[in-house]
């Protein structure tokens, strides 16, 4: 079965952190990342989605200021989001 997801929005300025919100269509493993311009990961996270809207607070705080990507990974699947640090 095709497993569907998104990113709906980051909320916050990125300042300390980030809140991801993304919906999922079941209660499924995620990995959500913040890899550096390098592809290395920064922050990572496992977690378990529930059917519907799901929130992710990630870490921002002691990044220097630019542009980052979360990233969220699921049944073989990868969507990203860009976010500003300030």
């Amino acid at each position: 079965m095709l497993q569907c997801f998104f990113l709906l929005r980051i909320l916050n300025s990125a300042k300390d952190y980030v809140i991801t919100v993304f919906y999922s269509d079941k209660k499924q493993a995620y990995d959500l990342s913040l890899p550096d311009v390098n592809g290395r990961a920064i922050s990572t996270k496992k977690v378990i989605a529930v059917n519907g809207e799901n929130r992710v607070t990630i870490s921002t705080a002691g990044l220097a200021k630019g542009t980052y990507f979360v990233l969220i990974k699921a049944g073989g699947k990868i969507n990203s989001i860009p976010v500003v640090i300030e």
